[in-house]
């Protein structure tokens, strides 16, 4: 019976070896994510503007020329790895509105 008795007391080992193991690794990847968030977040930007062609110019409802700025635009966040470093490039799309209502 000592046997059986140390058979169950090692699997009870084992048992909890396997959960201290998975809670260390939880931890880790846990950490690993929160540095590479701190990482974007930290990163240099970079903005690029992306302003409408001058053949795109004009309203597809009436045809008319006289379109202004519609908000901001349109933003949309990419990363570049550079050699050694991550770069977020902050795309700004420009959104233009007709006097007409309709395009």
């Amino acid at each position: 019976m000592d046997a059986d008795c140390r058979s169950v007391r090692g699997q009870r080992a084992d048992a909890a070896g396997v959960r201290v193991g998975a809670r260390r690794a939880e931890a880790a990847k846990k950490k690993r994510q929160e540095r590479a968030t701190r990482k974007a977040e930290e990163a240099p930007a970079r903005e690029i503007r992306h302003a409408v062609p001058a053949e795109e110019r004009h309203c597809p409802a009436c045809g008319g020329e006289d379109l202004k700025p519609l908000g901001k635009g349109r933003t949309s966040v990419e990363y570049e790895y550079v050699p050694a470093r991550f770069e977020k490039q902050v795309h700004v799309q420009e959104v233009l509105a007709c006097a007409c209502g309709r395009g």
